[in-house]
Protein backbone atom coordinates (compact mmCIF):
# COMPACT_ATOMS: atom_id res chain seq x y z
CA UNK A 1 0.00 0.00 0.00
CA UNK A 2 2.86 2.25 0.42
CA UNK A 3 3.82 1.99 -3.17
CA UNK A 4 0.08 2.57 -4.23
CA UNK A 5 -1.10 -0.29 -4.36
CA UNK A 6 -3.63 -2.98 -3.45
CA UNK A 7 -2.34 -6.78 -2.87
CA UNK A 8 -4.76 -9.28 -4.36
CA UNK A 9 -7.12 -11.16 -2.38
CA UNK A 10 -7.67 -14.98 -3.15
CA UNK A 11 -7.79 -15.82 -6.49
CA UNK A 12 -11.13 -15.31 -8.34
CA UNK A 13 -13.65 -17.85 -9.03
CA UNK A 14 -12.22 -18.15 -12.93
CA UNK A 15 -8.48 -18.49 -11.60
CA UNK A 16 -8.85 -22.73 -11.74
CA UNK A 17 -11.02 -22.22 -15.40
CA UNK A 18 -7.60 -19.95 -16.21
CA UNK A 19 -5.06 -22.40 -14.82
CA UNK A 20 -6.96 -25.59 -17.33
CA UNK A 21 -6.46 -23.26 -20.09
CA UNK A 22 -3.06 -23.46 -19.45
CA UNK A 23 -2.40 -26.67 -19.20
CA UNK A 24 -4.61 -27.31 -22.30
CA UNK A 25 -1.94 -24.91 -24.06
CA UNK A 26 0.81 -26.69 -23.36
CA UNK A 27 -0.22 -30.01 -23.98
CA UNK A 28 -0.48 -28.62 -27.55
CA UNK A 29 2.86 -27.48 -26.96
CA UNK A 30 3.79 -30.91 -26.10
CA UNK A 31 1.90 -32.81 -28.60
CA UNK A 32 3.87 -30.25 -31.69
CA UNK A 33 7.31 -31.10 -29.99
CA UNK A 34 6.80 -34.55 -29.60
CA UNK A 35 5.72 -34.67 -33.44
CA UNK A 36 8.40 -32.22 -34.61
CA UNK A 37 10.86 -34.24 -32.44
CA UNK A 38 9.56 -37.95 -34.27
CA UNK A 39 9.27 -36.77 -37.51
CA UNK A 40 11.95 -34.27 -37.79
CA UNK A 41 9.15 -31.85 -39.14
CA UNK A 42 7.64 -28.83 -37.55
CA UNK A 43 4.08 -27.33 -38.10
CA UNK A 44 5.14 -23.86 -37.68
CA UNK A 45 1.86 -22.50 -37.88
CA UNK A 46 0.25 -24.88 -35.16
CA UNK A 47 3.02 -24.08 -33.22
CA UNK A 48 2.98 -20.33 -33.18
CA UNK A 49 -0.41 -19.88 -32.45
CA UNK A 50 -0.31 -22.49 -29.72
CA UNK A 51 2.42 -20.34 -28.19
CA UNK A 52 0.51 -16.64 -29.03
CA UNK A 53 -2.51 -18.28 -27.08
CA UNK A 54 -0.33 -19.41 -24.10
CA UNK A 55 0.96 -15.72 -23.89
CA UNK A 56 -2.32 -14.34 -24.05
CA UNK A 57 -3.41 -16.45 -21.36
CA UNK A 58 -0.52 -15.94 -18.85
CA UNK A 59 -0.96 -12.44 -19.74
CA UNK A 60 -4.56 -12.40 -19.45
CA UNK A 61 -4.05 -14.74 -15.59
CA UNK A 62 -0.88 -12.30 -14.74
CA UNK A 63 -3.28 -9.00 -14.57
CA UNK A 64 -6.31 -11.04 -12.76
CA UNK A 65 -4.84 -12.92 -10.38
CA UNK A 66 -0.79 -11.76 -9.80
CA UNK A 67 -0.11 -8.53 -10.20
CA UNK A 68 -1.87 -6.20 -8.05
CA UNK A 69 -4.51 -3.12 -8.58
CA UNK A 70 -3.61 0.39 -8.78
CA UNK A 71 -5.20 2.75 -6.05
CA UNK A 72 -7.21 5.21 -8.09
Amino acid sequence: MIKGVIPRDAPPPDYHKMMRELYRIGNNLNQIAAKAHTLQVMDIQRYDRAVQEFRTAVHTITEAVVLPERRS
